[in-house]
């Protein structure tokens, strides 16, 4: 009597620290894409791992909505990705259980069935959880499945530094944002929006979006060491280039090497980009005083003066990246 109630007892505990988790739930097989809004749920145990359930799982193969069943991943391991964020990862064989609708017509095609699971998952700081999943089933013992599910959206941080970039002769200083993902299969993008160069104040060039994916992290006494170096292709902006195109995309392919820390909330980004224009050397960081300190005048002004990024007022023939009212624009 004294084992039932202590085995009772854990399984209280256990359930105390069960959060559910309510989004979308993409599962794809082949081509075939099905969509739902699902509500999975995440425990952790007293030795640390976690378990990921994710009821109630369909697929679509054909036409028709396979009811499988529902999923419980065991003995998660969690490893810190830096600020607050935790990596849930696992790979094993899962039994797949029986659902829990309970419409007596629905068979779950997958109850009892031993397949291979592969799981990760970004526990973001804010409290959100993304994940992506993959499996194999067999439908009738004759045809296999493979199917890959993805929940929620990833972890994604903004940051807000100073941002140098170099090419040849031409330097640039600036307040800019960047944005890190967290990935579920452990590695970083890092991501910096309508990127401009300048070979002097009144040359702007529009370089575009440059999306760096498959960077790999590792904690060095909790500080993260970012590494890359790999070849990748520079994207359109999103908004009007200030030299009437971009010319990332145009490049093809380009060498790139990037490296950096991340520790507290604080980063500290260098990249390399080889282009056939040059060397372009970017530098961000937020351990340092942000904003341009020689355009205070700018962020300040009431009045709708626009300034160069130089700092110095901008004439109405201007064309180019100006500050107004505090605000980076494209005068035209």
């Amino acid at each position: 009597m004294k084992k039932i109630f202590t085995l009772l007892f854990m399984g209280m505990a256990l359930a105390a620290n069960a959060t559910d988790y309510t989004d979308d739930l993409t599962v794809t097989v082949g081509t075939a894409t099905l969509t739902s809004e699902t509500t999975v749920s995440l425990t952790q145990a007293e030795d640390g791992t976690y378990t990921f359930t994710l009821p109630d799982l369909y697929v679509k193969y054909l036409v028709m909505n396979l009811a499988v069943g529902t999923i419980e991943i065991t003995g998660i391991e969690g490893t810190d990705m830096g600020n607050g964020n935790i990596l849930l990862s696992a790979e094993e064989n899962v039994t797949i259980q029986d659902g829990s609708d309970e419409d007596e017509t629905v068979t779950w095609v997958g109850s009892g069935m031993e397949v291979p699971v592969t799981f990760g998952a970004v526990l973001g700081a804010d409290g959100t959880l993304y994940a992506e999943m993959s499996l194999s089933i067999t439908y009738q013992g004759v045809i296999n499945i493979d199917a890959s599910a993805v929940f929620g959206s990833p972890v994604v941080e903004e940051y807000t530094g100073t941002l140098t970039a170099v090419i040849g002769d031409g330097t640039i200083t600036e307040e800019d944002n960047v944005y890190l993902t967290y990935n579920a299969d452990g590695t970083y993008t890092f991501t910096l929006k309508n990127f401009v160069l300048y070979a002097d104040e009144n040359s702007p060039m529009g370089v575009g979006t440059i999306n760096i994916t498959g960077i790999e992290g590792t904690d060095v006494d909790g500080v993260i060491d970012l590494a890359f170096s790999d070849s990748i292709t520079i994207d359109d902006g999103d908004v009007d280039s200030p030299s009437g195109y971009w010319l990332g995309s145009m490049l093809g392919p380009v060498p790139v090497t990037l490296s950096g820390t991340m520790d507290d909330g604080i980063i500290t980004l260098n990249l390399s980009i080889e282009a056939p224009i040059g060397t372009i050397t970017v530098n961000f960081t937020t351990a340092e005083d942000t904003g341009i300190q020689s355009v205070n005048a700018a962020t300040t002004a009431k009045d709708g003066a626009a300034y160069t990024i130089g700092g110095v007022k901008a004439p109405a023939s201007y064309k180019g990246i100006v500050i107004q009212n505090g605000r980076k624009v494209i005068a035209k």
